[in-house]
Order: structure tokens, then C-alpha cells, then sequence
């Protein structure tokens, strides 16, 4: 196959992978929306440049939805007006947006691979072909170097693989909203792109983001600016309240409920605690501790690999997102089974607000890291 062939394979329709380009600050204060289709809820944020240089949060705004994601996409009219219903506060500037492709509508993961003599993309795409069925023509690839080859050594890349009619479904729903999707990119590189400005000014940070589904979970994990890893593990909120719901003889909805109540970890506020609310911790945490080991032991993998790939250099935070993070307790009790912090994604913009909202921007964060980073892309990759 020719090669201008084979780039117009590996070309995404849009950059699924931030590698530049795009608008810098200098062409407006206000950065394109964020828009990330949850399982449940629309996410939007917009962020802007202020005038001192620094970075904040200009608008957010959460909107549930009823049904399956799936279901949303397929219904134009739905989606416009839920989209609609996100804009009436007049909090957003502009048409423009940054989405996330669905994580259901996209495969990533990691490749190995050699050159032998050929381009990066030539022999990624060799790979790619092994994994896929129908025509390569049918798909939209992209690719993200994470290791380059030294000598004879295997290159690493993280390849988002998705078929090419969602997409176009996707950007056409969208489009039909009445917005202007200037870019297409998947949930890790806008959470790449998030950490990364949470970090002091040449501060070399290894971060590791678990972002908690409700059938599946995703770790992501960042240094420095590079994103190092991405992988999907089979962990999710519905996993865990079946087992409550199956050990405890409850409706699932019960157990959902017992769950976001009391939690799964002691407050530590013992004075403030009955015998009873003690002992439905307990017995909570005794119900779920099983499945968060499978977890932990996903993790200590994902830190071996991390370490090998920085000479050594441990992770430093490990941030929660996504439902489980919601669960009180949860981020203690998972802390304590890794013996390493954990702490729910913490807000870029906390240490720049001194307004009332900062405490609420921060409590929006996990639910909003994914629209935030994506409306990042142009401010954030030209600072």
C-alpha cells in the first residue's frame, strides 16, 4: 500500500490525541466548551485565560439524561435539546466545542512495536490490522507515541482505534445541536492534560488516575506531560453493589442507597458515630474489601510497569474519579489497602479562586475532569 495511503488511515477524521496545533492564547481568552457524554449525564465546562495569565473555570453545567448513552446518540432531536437545556444559564460563551469520544465507541491500548526500516505510523498500522475485523478503511486510528525505540529496542505507542460510522454519527449529533466541533479526542488525553497543569512549574510528576465506570473502570497514567499508560479493567460500581446486595439479601437499589449513606470506611469521628453506624461500615467495607483487592492488585501492576518506564521514579498521587469516588469512605479504605494517598481529583483552579464557588468547583471536579481537560486543549497545550 502506498504510503499516502496508509497516512490517510492513521489520520483521524479529528486529532484523537492532543499533539499540538489548534488556537493559542493569544487568539481569544475563552477557550472552547468541553463536552463529555456520560453514562448518565451530559458533562460541559469552558475554561478562560484571565487577563493575569493564569487559568480558571468559566462555566460547567451537569445534565442527566434518562435511557442509555446509546440511545441519546441515536435520537438527534434529544441530544439538541438536553444541549439546549445545558446552555440556558448563559454561562457558556460561543459554539465551539472539544468532545470526547465515547469510551464505549473507541478501543485503547498499548503496542509494541519495531520500525524495521519503516515509518511509525507504517508499522502501527501493520499491527492495528492483526486487531480489527472488516477493511482498516472502515476505522478511524490514531496513535500517540509513548516510548521511543533506542537502537533495536521496541517503540510504545497508545493507539485509539474507532469505527469510522460512530464517528461520523457522533460529530452529525452534534453538529445537529447547532455547535461547531473543532476537535475529537478520547477521555485520556483530556485527563493528560488536566494533571498536567496541576503541577508546579517544572515539577516532573507521575500521576495515576482511576476513573471508576459502572461496569468497567479506566487507569490513566501521566508523567510529566507524556501519557504513559491507559488500560480498561473489569471493576465497576455495579460489581460491588451486587455483592452488597447479594451478602445483605437487598434490592440492589437498597444497597445503592445503604451505600452512599453510611459508607465504607470509619469516619474517624467516632464521637459522632452510634455502635450501629460503626458496625454498617464495617460490614460494609467486610462486603466490598474483596473486590477492591482485585483492584489494588490491578494497581501494584500498573506501578511495577510505571516505575520501569521513569528509571525508577515512584508514583506520587493517585486521584479518583467517577462513581465509586462518590461513595463516602471509598478513597480511605482503597488508600489504606495500597498504602499509598489517595485523594478524590483534586481542582486546578482551587488555588486561583478565592470566591465563594471555589469549594463548589472543587466538589464538581471528578465529575467534570473529563469536560474540563478537553476545554484545556487549546490554552492549556500553547502555555
Amino acid at each position: 500500500m502506498p504510503s499516502g495511503a496508509l497516512m490517510t488511515l492513521v489520520r483521524s477524521l479529528l486529532s484523537l490525541f492532543t499533539r499540538g496545533g489548534g488556537v493559542g492564547p493569544a487568539a481569544g481568552r475563552v477557550a472552547p466548551i468541553g463536552l463529555d457524554v456520560g453514562l448518565e449525564q451530559l458533562n460541559l465546562a469552558q475554561c478562560e485565560r484571565r487577563r493575569d495569565g493564569g487559568i480558571a473555570l468559566k462555566a460547567s453545567r451537569v445534565v442527566p439524561f434518562s435511557g442509555s448513552r446509546a440511545e441519546l446518540l441515536g435520537s438527534p432531536n434529544r441530544l439538541k435539546r438536553l444541549m439546549a437545556e445545558a446552555m440556558e444559564d448563559g454561562g457558556f460563551s460561543g459554539r465551539r466545542i472539544v468532545a470526547s469520544l465515547p469510551p464505549a465507541d473507541v478501543r485503547i491500548f498499548t503496542l509494541s512495536y519495531t520500525t524495521g526500516g519503516k515509518s511509525d505510523a507504517e508499522a502501527i498500522l501493520g499491527l492495528v490490522g492483526n486487531r480489527v475485523e472488516g477493511a482498516l478503511a472502515d476505522y478511524v486510528i490514531d496513535y500517540l507515541p509513548v516510548r521511543a525505540s533506542k537502537g533495536d529496542e521496541e517503540s510504545l505507542a497508545v493507539v485509539a482505534l474507532a469505527k469510522k460510522r460512530l464517528v461520523v454519527r457522533y460529530l452529525d449529533a452534534i453538529a445537529h445541536s447547532g455547535f461547531d466541533v473543532i476537535a475529537l479526542e478520547v477521555g485520556p488525553s483530556a485527563i493528560k492534560r488536566l494533571v498536567s497543569i496541576m503541577a508546579d512549574d517544572g515539577e516532573y510528576r507521575t500521576v495515576l488516575v482511576i476513573n471508576f465506570g459502572r461496569t468497567e473502570s479506566y487507569l490513566t497514567m501521566v508523567s510529566g506531560r507524556r501519557l504513559l499508560f491507559d488500560q480498561e479493567i473489569d471493576f465497576g460500581e455495579d460489581i460491588l453493589l451486587q455483592r452488597v446486595a447479594e451478602s445483605l439479601k437487598l434490592d440492589v437499589d437498597i444497597a445503592r442507597k445503604m451505600v452512599l449513606r453510611h459508607g465504607v470506611a470509619k469516619s474517624g469521628a467516632a464521637h459522632t458515630e452510634s455502635d450501629e453506624e460503626r458496625e454498617i461500615v464495617e460490614t460494609l467495607a467486610q462486603i466490598v474489601r474483596p473486590e477492591f483487592q482485585r483492584l489494588v492488585d490491578e494497581v501494584g501492576r500498573v506501578l511495577v510497569y510505571a516505575a520501569s518506564e521513569t528509571r525508577g521514579q515512584s508514583v506520587s498521587d493517585i486521584f479518583v474519579m467517577g462513581s465509586i469516588a462518590r461513595w463516602p469512605g471509598a478513597t480511605a479504605l482503597l488508600g489504606k489497602m495500597l498504602s499509598v494517598p489517595v485523594a478524590s481529583m483534586p481542582s486546578p483552579f482551587a488555588s486561583a479562586r478565592s470566591d465563594a464557588s471555589a469549594t463548589s468547583v472543587a466538589d464538581e471536579i471528578p465529575e467534570l475532569a473529563v469536560a474540563i481537560g478537553l476545554s484545556l486543549r487549546e490554552i492549556a497545550d500553547h502555555a
